[in-house]
Order: structure tokens, then sequence, then C-alpha cells
């Protein structure tokens, strides 16, 4: 079973929901042991065996103003 630590949660939570949705889906992929691999998910065997940095894309919409 995949347990997030804690930090995580909080910060996961301010993220968008598409991106949420998305987490959701991967970790449930590799509780089920599934492999994931690139572009979403790169080994990082430097942090520790079966540690995974798992990548996804937000794209930030904003509108930007000039005043002259």
């Amino acid at each position: 079973m995949i347990r997030p630590l804690p930090q995580c949660l909080k910060e996961i939570a301010d993220f968008p929901e598409d991106i949420r949705g998305d987490l959701a889906d991967a970790l449930a992929r590799l509780d089920n042991g599934q492999s994931l691999s690139m572009p979403l998910s790169r080994p990082m065997p430097s942090i520790g065996k079966g540690v995974h940095e798992l990548r996804f894309e937000i794209v930030l919409e904003f509108t930007e103003s000039f005043i002259f």
C-alpha cells in the first residue's frame, strides 16, 4: 500500500483538481503493481530502492495587464 508522507498531503491538497485526479490514477496503478515509465515516472535510486519521481504538467492560465 502506498502511503504519502503527511507533508506531501498538504501540498497535494493545493494541486489543481485534474492533477490530483491524475496523481490518484498513477498511485492506484503503482499500488496494483503496474510499472510506470518516462515521461510520467523516473526512478530515483539515489534516494532509495523503488523510489520514483512522478511528473505532471500544470498549465497555468493568467491574464497580464499593462498600465501606461
